[in-house]
């Protein structure tokens, strides 16, 4: 609905003209939003077809889904709780999808683990580790959509802005990491992208 008008379609008026004149920021944006589709877009992870089953499978190091506190130790019953936690991580391992391709093959990919801060000063969040030399790589962050590539070894801190989410990465030989942080799920506005956010992928 647009000043009232829930029919806008018809209307051949300003209420739904477009100005494609964008400026620097809107343009910003968009360039930061196609960088989000792409991740969606490349991250097979972010493609399952099967839910998650909360523990592990097959023999697996680690559950197919797993929560992080911001010391980088799992969440327990009493963190989860707790009436103070506001920042936590999730991490969905790229060789645990559980799915195969058109060819009966397993589909695997990178590793992804967002980091969530919904308070209002930056916390650090020790990033995950399934292995001894593991490192991670930010492929974007909101607070500054055009910061150079930064490398972080688990178990390494990350600095995730107030209000802000994130998705870290992790890479042992087919699996991979992102770490990015800023409020899942906020929006931002036209002009620019949410609070801070940040992603990772492994580096080897």
């Amino acid at each position: 609905m647009r000043y009232g008008n829930n029919n806008a379609y018809c209307q051949d008026n300003e209420i739904t003209w477009l100005d494609w004149n964008i400026t620097d920021e809107q343009r910003a944006f968009f360039s930061f939003v196609r960088s989000v589709i792409n991740i969606r877009q490349t991250q097979p992870v972010f493609q399952r077809r099967k839910f998650f089953q909360g523990r592990r499978i097959d023999g697996a190091d680690v559950p197919d889904i797993s929560w992080f506190q911001p010391s980088g130790e799992e969440m327990t019953n009493e963190s989860w709780n707790a009436g103070y936690t506001q920042c936590l991580g999730v991490r969905f391992p790229g060789d645990l999808i559980g799915d195969v391709n058109e060819r009966g093959e397993p589909i695997t990919g990178d590793s992804i683990v967002l980091l969530v801060n919904a308070h209002h000063e930056a916390i650090p969040f020790t990033l995950p580790s399934r292995g001894k030399g593991q490192e991670w790589q930010r492929l974007i962050d909101t607070a500054d959509p055009e910061a150079e590539a930064i490398k972080r070894k688990g178990g390494e801190q990350y600095e995730i802005k107030g209000r802000s989410y994130g998705d870290p990465t992790v890479k042992n030989a087919s699996v991979r990491g992102i770490a990015c942080p800023d409020v899942v799920g906020s929006t931002g506005t036209l002009g620019g992208p949410p609070n801070a956010s940040s992603v990772f992928v492994p580096f080897t």
